[in-house]
């Protein structure tokens, strides 16, 4: 209901759980890094949608062959070395990130 108050689409959510003391706990931060959200004045069926998440990251590490490039030392059992991001990817991932934090909470940063 937040995010559909705020203008977004819930497309998923990803939550870690543990237990301490016998007790369940959330062992997550909930946040863009653990949902994906989409503005839902641009959702189009059918086609990629707008993302306020980590997904611009993980687009662009694919496109660049980065993401090959991990899972190959990572199978290899070698440390992944890792790219250095574009300021322009950061920004607009910045952007977005303080956009849906501003839009859910109602908050200015």
């Amino acid at each position: 209901r937040i995010a559909d108050n705020a203008g977004f689409i819930l497309a998923d959510l990803k939550l870690e759980f543990g237990k301490e003391n016998n007790a369940i706990i959330l062992a997550d931060s909930i946040g863009p890094d653990e949902f994906r959200l989409w503005p839902k004045d641009a959702y189009k069926i059918g086609e990629t949608q707008e993302a306020y998440d980590k997904q611009l990251l993980r687009d662009w590490l694919t496109e660049n062959g980065y993401q090959k490039k991990f899972d190959d030392a990572r199978s290899s059992g070698n440390e992944p070395i890792a790219p250095s991001i574009p300021t322009d990817l950061i920004s607009k991932m910045t952007q977005r990130y303080v956009t849906a934090y501003q839009k859910l909470t109602g908050d200015t940063l």
